[in-house]
């Protein structure tokens, strides 16, 4: 995701995710989660403590100029090859010796 002046910009969708099964694509500019207006990319994190995985959250978003929202239950959060199983928003854990 990247912040643009209107909300966040989608630039990947993981197939399966919430925003895949919410109705995002890549390009779509991301407004609200759950009523609350997103700005920055840590009010996408901030929205993600508030509930955990499998709890239903509702988006708002922009495509084409287009108003569209849509639901879906929260996915794990995922990062790069590693699989973080914690709030979405999280970082992934590292281990002791760097791997």
């Amino acid at each position: 995701m990247l912040q643009s002046p209107g909300g966040v910009r989608i630039t990947h969708v993981v197939p399966g995710g919430f925003a895949a099964e919410a109705g995002m694509q890549s390009g779509d500019v991301l407004l609200r989660l759950n009523g609350a207006s997103v700005v920055h990319l840590t009010d996408v994190a901030f929205a993600g403590r508030e509930r955990a995985p499998g709890e239903v959250a509702e988006a708002e978003f922009v495509r084409g100029g287009e108003v569209l929202r849509g639901r879906a239950a929260l996915s794990e959060w995922n990062y790069g090859g590693g699989k973080y199983v914690g709030h979405p928003g999280g970082y992934p854990k590292r281990s002791l010796t760097g791997a």
